[in-house]
């Protein structure tokens, strides 16, 4: 791969907030990919940190690749968007600053993307929590195997998981640019509606089954922090899911994925607002906003969605209660299980 500064192959976004104990570790991954450093940038953009993130990042940019873009902190959405605008790669690739890649498993992704001149590149990632990382095997399959291709809408009907991270792929700048594609500002879960807005859009769409993303769990990401305010901006999202049902006049099989993946989507707001004690007492007030927001929600893939849409359209709070009592009543059992196991093993081992 040839670049040059005018036209880098490559542009990798990471936001970064309050992340200084992972952003080194997470830069230096990227740094060992394989590729030379005048084919690509990083550009990492601060948005408003408030610990020691800035001075870890000052440190970093000895690398002449490593470019720092300041802001008030104004959210993912918005940094990312910034650092959209600001890349100069042919592709561009979104890191979170407390994840990692798999080191040198990048380049040939990177190869495939520029090679079929796709629009996305789709590829698999590895879960995982800090303490198993280093656990990780690192020789995994090169992306340059067991590919799939086809237009956008094809990878959505027939491929797409509805795993919506926006670091599952690389996007194609001027694919971005040309379709005025970002996220949307201020809300959590940005990366659903922003994931299938490139999905729908994309005349080249490709999928490499290899891992080349560890995603690394841990007890105070921004994910596992959700609160009452996060489940109005999920509120938003299936507004936005549902409008995009409604305004798209395609096949069946396209609704019937729309459908599902609106469900699945509202199983995801439901489970946290049933499992979290602060969120159930918040559930009338989120509730009524989804109402506002989207009236004439209904889920009909399955006699289970139609009956969950039923409950839910005409009491939705007790729907919610109901599933709460469910939830209690599984836990109670698997506790009662549990103690029964352990009397039979005690009898077992006093004989």
């Amino acid at each position: 791969m040839v670049g040059n500064k005018e036209q880098l192959l490559m542009s990798v976004i990471i936001p970064v907030y309050n992340t200084e104990n992972y952003i080194n570790r997470c830069v230096e991954s990227v740094l060992c990919q394989g590729i030379d450093e005048n084919n690509y940038e990083i550009i990492i953009v601060n948005d408003g940190s408030i610990d020691n993130s800035i001075s870890v990042i000052e440190e970093l940019r000895k690398n002449t690749n490593i470019k720092l873009i300041n802001q008030c902190h104004q959210g993912i959405s918005v940094a990312r968007n910034e650092g959209i605008r600001n890349a100069k790669g042919e592709y561009i690739l979104f890191v979170d600053s407390d994840d990692m890649l798999i080191r040198g498993k990048l380049k040939s992704l990177l190869e495939t993307a520029i090679r079929s001149n796709a629009d996305l590149v789709f590829a698999d990632y590895i879960e995982t929590t800090e303490k198993d990382k280093s656990t990780i095997n690192e020789t995994v399959n090169n992306c340059n195997k067991e590919l799939w291709e086809g237009t956008g809408l094809d990878f959505f009907l027939h491929v797409y998981d509805g795993i919506s991270f926006a670091w599952r792929a690389l996007y194609s700048r001027s694919f971005l640019n040309n379709n005025r594609l970002a996220f949307i500002p201020g809300i959590c879960f940005e990366d659903i509606p922003f994931t299938l807005e490139c999905i729908l859009h994309a005349n080249r769409c490709i999928k490499c089954k290899a891992s080349f993303y560890l995603y690394i769990h841990r007890d105070n990401s921004i994910v596992t922090k959700v609160d009452k305010h996060k489940l109005y901006d999920i509120n938003v999202v299936i507004n936005y899911l549902w409008g995009v049902k409604k305004q798209r006049n395609n096949s069946k099989e396209f609704m019937e994925r729309m459908t599902d993946l609106l469900f699945n989507t509202f199983s995801f707001y439901s489970w946290y607002m049933i499992s979290n004690k602060q969120l159930f007492d918040e559930r009338q007030d989120v509730l009524r906003d989804l109402f506002i927001k989207v009236p004439d929600i209904y889920f009909d893939n399955s006699i289970k969605q139609r009956i969950i849409s039923f409950l839910f359209r005409y009491n939705p709070c007790f729907y919610i209660q109901f599933r709460r009592w469910v939830d209690i009543l599984i836990i109670w059992l698997k506790q009662l299980f549990n103690n029964e196991n352990e009397a039979v093993k005690c009898y077992c081992a006093s004989i």
